[in-house]
């Protein structure tokens, strides 16, 4: 921990995870240990590592206070892996379940009211993703593809942004 405080995460890091495997599985410390892990692999960058950790802390430590966290930024180090939403959407998709299920399992969360921001967020990026795939389709004369893509934008995202403009570009498909 005076390594985390520091700001020597690299160290941190390193002392967490061997902490996380010389405790024992009961050890109340163990969860401590899984969230600090997490947080120190988060300032080095290394977001997939994070969000696995809280996941483990998650899986191992259900009932755990630091669980609603562990949901919220598991969440966070999903989505800044999905950096564009012209990209494979799967870390984007991660991160929608974390925010889903800290908001489901969590409700009185103080992370909640974020959460949902991110969802919004995620859902206009799911949105521009099928938009773009279905203006690709139709400029390709691909009409039915651009079709199917325009009514998921539309029948999947509707408060997005890009809802209205697959509106306007469905008759047109």
């Amino acid at each position: 921990l005076a390594e985390y405080k520091a700001r020597r995460y690299d160290n941190a890091a390193k002392a967490f995870e061997k902490l996380t495997l010389d405790l024992s599985a009961r050890d109340q410390r163990l969860p401590l240990a899984y969230y600090y892990l997490a947080q120190s692999q988060a300032k080095l960058g290394e977001n997939l590592l994070a969000a696995g950790t809280y996941n483990r802390l998650i899986d191992a430590f259900p009932q755990d206070s630091l669980v609603d966290d562990a949901f919220y930024l598991s969440g966070l180090a999903y989505e800044k892996e999905w950096r564009l939403p012209q990209l494979d959407p799967t870390y984007g998709k991660n991160a929608q379940t974390a925010f889903e299920s800290l908001v489901t399992s969590f409700p009185d969360s103080p992370y909640c009211p974020a959460a949902k921001k991110e969802l919004d967020k995620l859902d206009e990026w799911f949105a521009e993703k099928d938009y773009d795939t279905g203006y690709l389709y139709l400029k390709r004369k691909a009409f039915d593809s651009g079709i199917i893509y325009f009514k998921d934008v539309i029948r999947l995202h509707p408060n997005a942004p890009k809802t209205r403009v697959a509106y306007l570009l469905l008759p047109e498909s």
